[in-house]
C-alpha cells in the first residue's frame, strides 16, 4: 500500500483548485517519479506546501508544513521561509535547492529549439523581425529602447497587445498560445526576446521559443547565458547562435549587427 503525501499549492498564477493542482507541472513530475511508493493528493491540511510569489497565503499555514518555493520570475527563494527552493539561481545549497529555469516547462518549444537547424523552411521566412509582448508594465526600459531603435532602421512587427502595429494581437488559433506564437514567428528572420529584467541565471521561455521558431534571437536578460562555468546548473547557449545584447557596448552596436546579418539572408 502506498503512503499518502498531502500537498497544497498556494500563491500561484492559477487559482487554488483541485483540478489545477493535478494539472500542475511540478505535481505531475512528482507523481510520475514517486508513483511506486507514494500517492500525492490535494489537501487543505497539507504535509507539503508548494508556493510561489503571487501572494503570502503560505504564511498562514503552520510551520509543521514543509515549504517548497517555486518561481519562474526574477525572484529569489527566501530561505528564512522556505525549506526548499526551485528557481533560477546558479548555486549549490545541498538538497534544498534545484536550479530549474522556466523554459524547461515548455517541452515542445525546448525540443524544437534543440533541433532548430533540421527542418527550417527559409522560403516562408520573408519578414524581418517580430516582437510579442502582452503587457508592457514592470519591464526594464531597454526593451522599449531596442524596439524603437530597430524600428528606426526597419519596421519590427509587434504582434502582442503592447505596441501592436499589425492591426491587432495575433489570435490563439491552436488552443495553445505557445504553438500560436511559434507559428507566427516562423515567418520572421529575427525576434526580439528580452526578459522583463536582468539577473544572473534568469532566463525564461522567450529565447527558447525564438530558437524553436527558427529565428535569430535578439536577447537580453541573463548576462551569464553563454558562460560554460555554470553548465552544471543548467544548459548554456551557443554565443554564435543569437545576438546577445550583453556582449555589445550599446544598442546602436546591436542595430549595426542586425544590419550586417540581414545581408546574409
Amino acid at each position: 500500500m502506498k503512503n499518502i503525501i498531502k500537498f497544497k499549492i498556494l500563491d500561484w498564477w492559477e487559482e487554488d483548485t483541485e483540478e489545477n493542482f493535478y494539472n500542475n507541472e511540478i505535481i505531475k513530475l512528482l507523481r510520475k517519479n514517486l508513483e511506486n511508493k507514494y500517492d500525492i493528493t490535494y489537501s487543505n491540511q497539507p504535509d507539503f506546501l508548494l508556493y510561489s510569489c503571487f501572494g503570502d497565503s503560505h504564511l498562514d499555514y503552520p510551520n509543521s508544513c514543509v515549504r517548497i518555493f517555486y518561481s519562474g520570475e526574477n525572484i529569489h527563494t527566501d530561505w528564512n521561509i522556505a525549506d526548499y527552493g526551485i528557481d533560477f539561481d546558479l548555486m549549490d545549497y545541498g538538497e534544498r535547492h534545484l536550479c530549474y529555469p522556466l523554459f524547461y516547462f515548455f517541452k515542445e518549444d525546448f525540443l524544437k529549439a534543440l533541433n532548430k537547424h533540421l527542418n527550417i523552411n527559409n522560403d516562408k521566412r520573408t519578414r524581418f523581425c517580430s516582437f510579442l509582448v502582452s503587457n508592457g508594465q514592470n519591464a526594464d526600459s531597454i526593451r522599449d529602447n531596442i524596439f524603437d531603435k530597430i524600428c528606426s532602421y526597419k519596421k519590427v512587427d509587434s504582434g502582442g497587445s503592447y505596441k501592436n502595429n499589425i492591426g491587432g494581437p495575433i489570435p490563439n488559433r491552436y488552443g495553445d498560445f505557445s504553438t500560436t506564437k511559434r507559428m507566427w514567428m516562423e515567418h520572421y528572420k529575427f525576434n526580439i526576446c528580452f526578459e522583463n529584467s536582468t539577473n544572473k541565471g534568469y532566463v525564461t521561455e522567450k529565447i527558447i521559443q525564438s530558437f524553436a521558431a527558427g529565428c535569430i534571437p535578439i536577447y537580453w536578460g541573463d548576462y551569464s547565458i553563454t558562460d560554460e562555468s555554470y553548465a552544471k546548473y543548467r544548459m548554456t547557449f551557443n554565443p554564435k547562435a543569437f545576438i546577445n545584447v550583453h556582449s555589445f557596448k550599446d544598442l546602436e552596436e546591436v542595430v549595426e549587427e542586425v544590419k550586417k546579418l540581414i545581408m546574409t539572408f
